[in-house]
């Protein structure tokens, strides 16, 4: 079934930069990063905290495996040495997303593939236990394109997956797509949503009345111009509200987490003219806009979180942390690789106030970019 989203309200709002200018650090010393890979590529684009204190990376290889690029997940203990490392995929390519523990005490780790199910692409779901081991795999798509999967685990222990479905072999249109499973991968109901131009979803939460909130973004019919895209559903994938947010250039959506107050933070790039950086976004619980500010970064920021003391910490893909407080306004920032990373990655807060980090780092050529992790302190200083 298809759903064709109606924008209940647009937002053509100026942003603006956010606080007093404070100054960008410089890089931060490397000694403390773990580099892991092989002779040729590899990307981390999510991490997990594991319950013995460790860490789960997921993202993908070109250094092992059986086809072009396989998805590459690695565990590491406390201390980020490599506990066990496994690919999955075929003779063709595929990448991860995200990763999420389960209730379980396994994972659940979603992307793409291009090697199995009915497509050019679609989104490919892996359940491994906690040593890693495969228990379960599903593709879920159609005879086009399906792509950039993001899972949780709801409350009841089923899976809701948001991604990209392109609605021909034009790769130009797309849709926002969502889906429930259940536990074993099961198709519960699967949903499209979008307008006739490009859309597609980034990111997914569950909401506390056991609906569902998205976040993308969506190429603007009448001006040619990307704008972030948020809408929320009820349990069974029904459309409630949907809300658009930009301005006189492009916004596109990337990360989104909820608020401390109930409502939604997102995150993503916006460009106007030659200028461009990222940009913080908050809404209220029924999606309408608070305020938008946006910081120097490129090439946008890609994922949020919540921090104990009521602010936000955010990654930028230039493997750069930005801490803000309740209102969005940055406290400090933090270069962690002078501009020579790659593609997405991810934060998460630790227990012990600090964070950890995971991106995609190289040299001099794309052949030998590496995952790489590495633990800070509270105020962002890698320990």
């Amino acid at each position: 079934m298809k759903i064709i989203c109606i924008i209940v309200s647009a937002f053509f709002i100026l942003c603006s930069e956010s606080g007093s200018d404070p100054a960008i650090s410089q890089p931060d010393d490397p000694i403390g990063k773990i580099q892991i890979g092989g002779n040729n590529e590899e990307r981390a684009a999510a991490v997990v905290e594991s319950s013995d204190g460790g860490f789960v990376i997921a993202g993908y290889t070109k250094s092992s495996g059986t086809g072009g690029s396989d998805i590459y997940i690695v565990k590491t203990n406390s201390d980020l040495e490599i506990v066990w490392e496994r690919t999955f995929g075929g003779s063709e390519d595929e990448e991860a997303w995200t990763i999420t523990a389960t209730e379980d005490g396994g994972y659940i780790c979603s992307g793409s593939t291009e090697s199995f199910g009915a497509g050019d692409s679609d989104i490919y779901l892996v359940k491994i236990d906690d040593s890693g081991n495969e228990i379960w795999s599903k593709t879920y798509g159609g005879q086009s394109r399906e792509s950039r999967g993001f899972v949780q685990e709801t409350t009841s222990g089923d899976l809701i997956i948001s991604g990209w479905k392109h609605t021909s072999s034009d790769v130009s249109t797309s849709d926002m797509y969502l889906l429930r499973t259940n536990s074993s991968g099961d198709i519960i109901w699967e949903n499209t949503y979008g307008g006739s131009g490009a859309d597609g979803a980034n990111s997914v939460r569950q909401t506390s009345d056991g609906g569902f909130v998205v976040y993308g973004e969506g190429l603007w019919d009448t001006t040619g111009e990307w704008q972030g895209i948020m809408f929320k559903t009820d349990s069974d994938g029904n459309l409630l509200w949907g809300n658009t947010y930009g301005s006189i250039g492009d916004e596109e959506g990337y990360g989104m987490q909820i608020a401390h107050d109930g409502g939604f933070v997102a995150v993503g790039f916006t460009r106007t003219g030659n200028i461009t950086g990222g940009y913080l976004l908050k809404t209220d619980s029924s999606g309408e806009q608070e305020w938008m500010n946006t910081f120097r970064a490129y090439p946008g920021l890609v994922s949020v979180e919540r921090t104990s003391d009521g602010g936000y910490i955010i990654y930028e893909a230039g493997m750069r942390l930005l801490k803000t407080d309740s209102d969005g306004i940055e406290e400090w920032s933090h270069d962690y690789n002078g501009g020579f990373s790659f593609g997405v990655g991810a934060v998460k807060p630790l227990s012990d106030g600090g964070y950890v980090i995971v991106g995609t780092t190289h040299s001099s050529s794309a052949s030998s970019r590496d995952m790489v992790i590495f633990k800070t302190d509270g105020s962002g200083v890698i320990k």
